[in-house]
């Protein structure tokens, strides 16, 4: 085992409070370059960057401690060889020239390592530690000595690593008892599905080669298990040291949940983890997150063993195992969590958590690690990504954030104003401004870069906030005030990288102005992002085009693809096409009849529950009019804008309780929007959905950010229109659709109603096994649905599944995937 001396005295060390001072992050750079100045500025006889370790003969295991010393000052005729360690800070400046200086235990036991480290090396008996500390904005520098004869430190030295001896115990045991496991694994299920063996080689390959690999895999292959049995595998074999699962929604933690479980009652001991956001989790939501009010700050690092220990006797560290240790240990949970990443094998967690600027996992992802990323429903990625890497500054965040100083007019007051009186002479200048979208609000600025006159004042801003985030303030900023410092320091950190791949937008509403740094095309970060790992496999039922996700979302040139087709018989589901309708904006009032009449013609075809999905809100109501007119016996539903989390499930029951038991009572349609909560990722197997019905091709609203999408796109790559437009809305159209066959026992039917969807354009997006029928009105609507309802109606629902194990070229590339003879 190696550890570094940073990190021993990082870990053994803490004690106290769970301190909440927040501060503008440095860039690296400027930390590098403050310690080359004072290491340029020290003696000729000064050495920079001195290397030691030093290696303990364990039972279980070696364990060396290693690093590099800031500088080495020579010995004098008076005085011994002295170690450096030299720290930068952005502490409030006031604090930082304050006597007595707050000294650091963290600070001085790093020292007092190296130093220890030397003196073994240089079998030396005395030497002296100088701390120095370098404020990156004032330029100050503080230094404190202190000297130590060996006796002291080697005391210090074997304390500190006998505490440390614990816990590497710990985590050797654990790997020992891991790798035999995973050794030992089967696949937790009688057999593969089709396409589900084929899915998982690649998966193994692709980490075994520390490359890429985009898999577009239909719903019932088993995509989740298919990418976690062979990580797992290859974690096992040493490919990479910690594995993640990456959802877009609670649903995709869910199911990674489960297939853990299914691991674990085969016998894989595997610590798994799942991370909570911090909203969520927290035990003190409505008070401020200091040490002075929340319980669960208070001694924090003096607790924080006990819970620790508990925990890693336990395999799967999900929310409610982490909030019942929390609340037992008096632990703050969403802390506790982060904490646990260093110790777990699996970590599953939302996008956010790798590639969101504000919020990764910087003691992970801040360099280049063994980590197999496993990136599910990756269609998600592309507008999420867009979303991560944009920043916005509006004036009502200003105006709150203000008013929250409750008429202290000190410097910050002031800087707040001058930030407003900014934006409100910015906002009277928009009223000549001729770009705009439909809305009648959204501006494309004149400025080819962020106004420098407001990056200065929210750095002004960002730097009078600091002595009221420091650990050492006296009362927690109010949350408005928070709230904005955090967007303050998002926007001038995407400042800073703006380019040809950002525009700068404004709008304003009403009162309001919102001045937004908006990412057309993430894949230059993205393709930073995922090179801080070894591997990563996306997977989603709608990955395609393949050219089109790889070039958004930067992957490598060379990243594999893997397409499947769907697991169940052709003959389940069945697609039919109104090809002579135009739902185009155009023509909508002209048709909008006609698809009201094949939609009734769709729930009038068998007794049971659908999904009818519009492209928009307003699109939807007026269907939902004439629909209301045009049907009795229907019982609807209508998915609402900004739908809270009870209302989705209220919705949601209404399918799972109306199922069918021998004679049903009556048909069930609900009304919702492509793109939204209810076009993907929800589960309605068996009689819960009869069929979905699609009302144009998915193409999202025109807006301002889409047409500088299109306009960037068909520069670089003459498909504007396709990347802005076209992909996004198929890829909508495939989830919604995606909704109707879940299993090998459902049966359903999909109305695709548009003339475009057989167009070469559109049907070449459509999946393989798809074959659309025409249906030229309402009666031959009806007459195929009864055809298909009639022809699956006697049919034994249960088929047999093919098991099966193949080889690749002739050769089995990873053994380890036969069936296992466990039951399911």
């Amino acid at each position: 085992m190696t550890v570094g001396v940073r990190a021993l005295a990082e870990q053994m060390l803490r004690e106290g409070d769970l301190v909440s001072g927040f501060s503008a992050r440095p860039r690296p750079i400027d930390a590098i370059r403050a310690h080359q100045k004072i290491q340029d500025e020290r003696p000729e006889n000064y050495t920079a960057e001195v290397s030691v370790s030093h290696t303990i003969e364990e039972e279980l295991f070696d364990l060396k401690i290693g690093g590099r010393i800031d500088g080495l000052f020579p010995a004098s005729s008076e005085n011994p060889p002295m170690v450096e360690e030299i720290k930068t800070t952005l502490m409030d400046p006031s604090h930082f020239s304050a006597d007595p200086f707050p000294e650091n235990p963290i600070h001085w036991g790093q020292g007092k390592i190296y130093a220890y480290l030397y003196l073994l090396a240089n079998d030396l008996e005395e030497i002296g530690v100088q701390l120095t500390y370098a404020h990156l904005k004032t330029g100050e520098i503080r230094s404190f000595q202190k000297s130590f004869p060996i006796e002291t430190l080697a005391d210090f030295f074997h304390e500190v690593i006998g505490r440390y001896r614990r816990w590497a115990e710990i985590a050797v045991n654990w790997k020992i008892e891991r790798d035999r496991s995973i050794r030992e694994l089967a696949f937790p299920f009688p057999g593969y599905r089709p396409g589900q063996r084929e899915m998982a080689v690649s998966v193994y390959r692709t980490i075994r080669e520390g490359k890429q690999l985009m898999v577009g895999a239909p719903t019932g292959i088993g995509k989740t298990a298919a990418a976690i049995f062979p990580a797992v595998k290859a974690l096992g074999e040493e490919h990479i040291d910690k594995l993640f699962f990456l959802a877009a929604r609670t649903t995709g933690k869910g199911a990674a949940e489960k297939s853990a479980a299914h691991l674990e009652e085969n016998g894989l001991r595997f610590r798994w983890l799942t991370l909570t956001a911090k909203a969520r989790i927290c035990f003190s939501v409505d008070g401020p997150c200091n040490a002075v009010s929340c319980p669960y700050a208070v001694g924090y690092y003096d607790r924080l063993d006990a819970g620790l220990a508990e925990l890693l006797d336990l395999p799967r560290l999900t929310r409610q195992v982490i909030e019942s240790v929390a609340e037992k240990h008096l632990l703050c949970p969403f802390e506790l969590s982060l904490e646990l990443i260093l110790w777990a094998d699996g970590i599953i967690c939302d996008y956010n958590y790798a590639f969101d600027p504000k919020a990764y996992l910087r003691r992970i992802f801040d360099e280049k690690g063994k980590y197999g990323l496993l990136i599910d429903e990756a269609h998600n990625l592309v507008d999420r990504s867009r979303e991560m890497f944009s920043a916005e500054i509006d004036k009502a965040s200003v105006l709150a954030a203000r008013k929250s100083l409750r008429g202290k007019r000190d410097a910050l007051y002031r800087t707040l104003g001058k930030i407003n009186s900014w934006m409100l002479q910015e906002k009277k200048g928009l009223d000549r401004k001729e770009k705009e979208d439909r809305n009648g609000n959204c501006f494309i600025a004149d400025s080819p870069s962020p106004p420098e006159d407001l990056l200065s004042l929210l750095t002004a801003f960002t730097k009078a906030m600091e002595p009221r985030l420091s650990a050492s303030a006296a009362d927690p900023p109010p949350q408005a005030l928070l709230d904005l410092f955090f967007e303050a320091l998002d926007f001038l950190r995407v400042a800073q990288g703006f380019d040809e791949t950002y525009a700068l937008l404004y709008s304003a509403p009403e009162k309001n102005l919102s001045v937004r740094l908006f990412c057309i095309d993430p894949a230059p970060q993205m393709r930073a992002a995922l090179c801080r790992s070894r591997s990563a496999i996306l997977f989603s039922a709608t990955l395609s085009p393949a050219p089109y996700f790889k070039t958004v979302l930067g992957l490598d040139e060379d990243a594999d693809e893997l397409y499947l087709s769907s697991p169940f018989p052709e003959s389940h589901l069945k697609v039919l096409c109104a090809n002579r309708i135009s739902t185009r904006f155009k023509d909508r009032d002209a048709t909008l009849s006609r698809v009201v009449e094949s939609l009734a013609a769709l729930v009038s075809g068998k007794k049971g529950n659908y999904l009818l999905f519009f492209p928009s809100y307003a699109y939807m109501e007026k269907a939902l009019e004439r629909f209301s007119g045009m049907v009795y016996d229907v019982k609807i539903l209508v998915q609402a804008p900004g739908m809270g989390e009870r209302e989705r499930l209220q919705f949601m029951e209404h399918f799972m309780t109306a199922r069918v038991s021998g004679e049903r009572e009556g048909t069930l349609a609900g009304f919702a929007v492509m793109g939204g909560v209810f076009g993907e990722g929800i589960d309605l197997v068996g009689d819960r959905l009869s069929g979905a019905a699609i009302v144009g091709v998915g193409l999202p609203g025109i807006s301002l950010e889409r047409e500088l999408i299109k306009q960037h796109f068909e520069g670089e790559y003459g498909a504007g229109y396709a990347y802005a437009y076209q992909f996004p809305g198929i890829n909508r159209v495939l989830q919604a659709a995606g909704r109707v066959i879940r299993t090998e026992m459902d049966r359903g039917v999909v109305l695709l109603i548009d003339d475009r969807y057989f167009s070469f354009r559109y049907r070449n997006l459509l999946p393989k096994e798809w074959t659309p029928a025409a249906v030229l009105g309402p009666k031959d609507l009806k007459t195929a649905l009864s055809q298909f309802w009639k022809s699956n109606g006697d049919r034994d629902a249960s088929r047999n599944i093919n098991l099966h194990h193949r080889t690749i070229n002739g050769e089995d590339p990873c053994p380890a995937f036969k069936k296992s003879s466990s039951s399911r």
